[in-house]
């Protein structure tokens, strides 16, 4: 009986993964539900492997299932985890070299309750942070409000600014602004800017945005094992899939807007930033078309880079199209923050 239940549940978590293997290719606003299956994607292929090894000592010959469903699965694996040396190529680095960060710093909320309550602290992790963004020739930031924009200014050197409004996406760079631009959004915080940086002879365009967000965190954080069970958790269950819904709509139209952007630019293109979706989703599948991900081309080890209620997420990237090499990938823990932040090198396929 116990054998019977564990195959049902196999089957279910088989056609988890058999959907957010499909999820890219479907519009959020054409079937909204597949996208699921692809945030869940990691719980479905942890599930199965779970499964894999029970079947192994218990009763092999139901194995099959799992050991199909994984291989279809194993292509995905280093959209998830870096199996690259990663290694720092900040030493071999040369004026070809273009070095971007990326990282949703959340206004610094973390850092001005640290000045309050330890200023030696909030200083001494404010200096981490610099410390690592100011080794980068472009920074693409997102939730930057006022107070977080003005404490950024006073410790860091780059000259050219571009940020939508007083709450949205900010470039700041060490390369000259050629010219610069902004993509509306729903509001001012889920926006897109992008800059034309003079690079040696050549000229990029770089895109700095921050999708909408899905604003489900808080429910999740709020459900446990004590109230799993009431009522009134399955409401909240039920209205966090529900805003998920309409946020992965948005999120359609939006990357739609930036994909029209890009597909237009007389540069080769890097785009950076929080996209609020994961590898297995139809943001990223438009977003990376023909693009390098510079997490499975450099990245090494888990590439998750939200660090809330809801665990295994990659959701910030660094994409550069073809016009480039991957130099290196490297992901900063950050506690400064409730996301990991990103860097990497990169250079024009035209450098030698």
């Amino acid at each position: 009986m116990i054998h019977k239940l564990l195959f049902r549940l196999n089957l279910l978590w088989s056609i988890g993964c058999i959907l957010a293997l499909w999820s890219p290719y479907v519009s959020p606003e054409r079937f909204w539900p597949v996208s699921i299956a692809g945030l869940l994607f990691p719980i479905f292929f942890a599930g199965n492997l779970f499964l894999l090894l029970y079947w192994f000592f218990f009763n092999w010959k139901r194995a099959w299932l799992s050991i199909l469903v994984l291989l279809i699965c194993v292509p995905k694996i280093p959209f998830f985890y870096g199996f690259n040396k990663g290694g720092d190529a900040a030493s071999e680095r040369n004026s070809f070299d273009l070095a971007v960060t990326s990282h949703n710093v959340f206004g610094l909320s973390y850092i001005k309750k640290l000045f309050d309550t330890d200023s030696k602290l909030g200083i001494a992790k404010l200096g981490t942070m610099v410390k690592h963004m100011s080794t980068s020739d472009v920074l693409c930031l997102q939730e930057v409000n006022p107070y977080s924009l003005q404490l950024l200014s006073r410790y860091l050197d780059f000259p050219y600014k571009h940020q939508y409004g007083t709450q949205g996406a900010l470039l700041m760079s060490k390369l000259r602004f050629f010219d610069k631009g902004s993509i509306p959004f729903s509001n001012q915080t889920n926006s897109c800017v992008w800059a034309d940086l003079e690079m040696g002879k050549d000229t990029i365009r770089v895109f700095c945005l921050h999708l909408q967000s899905n604003r489900v965190s808080r429910t999740a954080e709020s459900i446990n094992e004590e109230n799993i069970g009431q009522t009134n958790t399955w409401r909240k269950v039920l209205s966090m899939f529900k805003r998920y819904k309409n946020y992965a709509q948005y999120r359609a139209e939006e990357v739609h807007k930036v994909r029209k952007a890009v597909d237009k630019s007389p540069f080769p293109v890097v785009i950076t930033g929080d996209f609020n979706d994961q590898p297995l989703s139809y943001a990223y599948h438009i977003l990376s078309r023909e693009m390098h991900d510079a997490f499975v081309e450099k990245g090494r080890g888990p590439g998750s880079t939200y660090r809330g209620a809801l665990p295994f997420l990659r959701i910030d990237y660094i994409l550069a199209d073809t016009n480039f090499v991957v130099r290196s990938m490297h992901l900063v823990r950050s506690d400064i923050s409730d996301h990991n932040m990103i860097k990497a090198v990169i250079r024009p396929t035209t450098s030698k």
